[in-house]
């Protein structure tokens, strides 16, 4: 016999194997590092759908062979039969891939929206790449910091200054070059900008905690480019007010972040162009129907486009919050941490079960988050309760 007769409890045994080596590796053990920023979370999300996807297709092509292996394999009593194809597995095997591309391209369209969409921002600082160091200037604080090349000496690289930002603060960065192309990265906040000369780019983060974070150019750029390190460190307030005063700047009044935005080049406020479907904070909500009012705009700009404007989401991909058991019970204490958090993992919403992706939306402030918590809450026939700034501000 060409296979051994034990061999189709060998191949269930494999493939338990392999299933059980799959597991022991989720998407988000990949790498080791922990999510810095809200941005970093929404990668992760993307990532373990397109990681669960690609397991349910390895596990079921492989099964499929061993099982065509195992029940069509050569016997000396058995005669070749002769066939030519099947319309219905055709049609199978068009409609799941299919299926699969949007489950990932839903969520990777709206994290895509979400990283371009730059909220207002609580710091602008440039960066400028040069072979082989970063420089950073706080173009509202009057402070400039430049990285010197690097430097070894006793073995220790120097790694030029730190880039200080606030935490659990919305921090813009514009960024280019004054030679090559150079690639400012810090994986734990989960993106990485081009340094291009005669551009510039923009984007944003969120440190979510205090912290140092490593960062790294990840584009070849020369000789040194392994050397081309620096440092993201996230401080408190009070620790980011000694650190700027300690370096001959001082902290700008309020709207002093705008002014120096309308003082940059204007190649960088080309590219730092508010986004249409930004949302002014309104900081005298009070009563429920300004909630309600003001969340529907919130609602629209950042949630509509997932859960759909009708708030019943999409079957299999994003759940509903009509009639959800986040919106209609308890205090709103729950959602509102689902908003400000994010949700990543397993997650059961009006007896359906759902993979969440949800991103978090701490950069929203807490007139924002209150109102559209609100407005889901109140809306499509939902009777929950009210929720007011001051329990997000407690839950933040």
């Amino acid at each position: 016999m060409f296979f051994p007769a034990k061999w189709p409890a060998r191949a269930v045994g494999l493939l338990s194997a392999l299933l059980v080596l799959a597991l022991a590796h989720p998407a988000w053990a990949v790498g080791g590092l922990n999510n810095a920023t809200p941005i970093a979370d929404n990668v992760d999300g993307i990532y373990n759908i397109i990681y669960w996807i690609t397991l349910v297709i390895f596990v079921g092509v492989w099964g499929a062979m061993a099982y065509v292996l195992i029940r069509y394999r050569y016997r000396p009593d058995r005669q070749a039969a002769q066939f030519h194809g099947s319309t219905a597995l055709e049609v199978v095997w068009t409609i799941i891939p299919t299926i699969a591309l949007i489950v990932v391209a839903i969520p990777t369209y709206k994290s895509i929206r979400y990283l371009e969409n730059v909220p207002k921002p609580d710091l602008t600082v440039e960066v400028v790449g040069h072979q082989f160091a970063w420089d950073y200037k706080y173009s509202d604080l009057g402070v400039s910091l430049y990285g010197a090349p690097w430097i070894e000496a006793g073995g220790q690289v120097n790694k030029g200054d730190v880039l200080v930002v606030p935490a659990r603060k919305v921090v813009k960065v514009l960024i280019s070059s004054k030679d090559v192309v150079h690639d400012w990265a810090v994986p734990e906040f989960g993106f990485k900008l081009d340094a291009i000369p005669g551009h510039v780019n923009q984007g944003w983060f969120f440190a979510k905690e205090e912290g140092s974070y490593q960062g790294y150019c990840m584009q070849l750029c020369g000789m040194s480019h392994a050397k081309m390190l620096t440092e993201v460190r996230a401080v408190s307030d009070a620790e980011f007010e000694e650190f700027i005063k300690s370096k001959g700047g001082k902290l700008a009044p309020e709207g002093s972040a705008a002014r120096a935005e309308e003082a940059a080049p204007a190649a960088a406020v080309e590219a730092a162009a508010e986004v249409p479907n930004q949302v002014a904070a309104k900081p005298s909500l009070t009563s429920e129907a300004d909630l309600v009012k003001h969340g529907a705009e919130v609602y629209q700009a950042n949630c509509a486009s997932c859960h759909q404007a009708t708030g019943e989401g999409i079957a299999g991909a994003f759940p509903p919050l009509k009639g959800s058991e986040y919106t209609t019970q308890g205090d709103g204490s729950e959602h509102v941490k689902i908003v400000l958090k994010g949700l990543q993992g397993p997650i059961k919403v009006a007896g359906k079960d759902y993979n969440g992706v949800m991103p978090a939306f701490p950069q929203l402030s807490d007139e924002d988050i209150a109102s559209v918590v609100t407005y889901e809450r109140r809306s499509w026939g939902n009777q929950g309760s009210v929720v007011k700034p001051d329990m997000v501000k407690k839950l933040r």
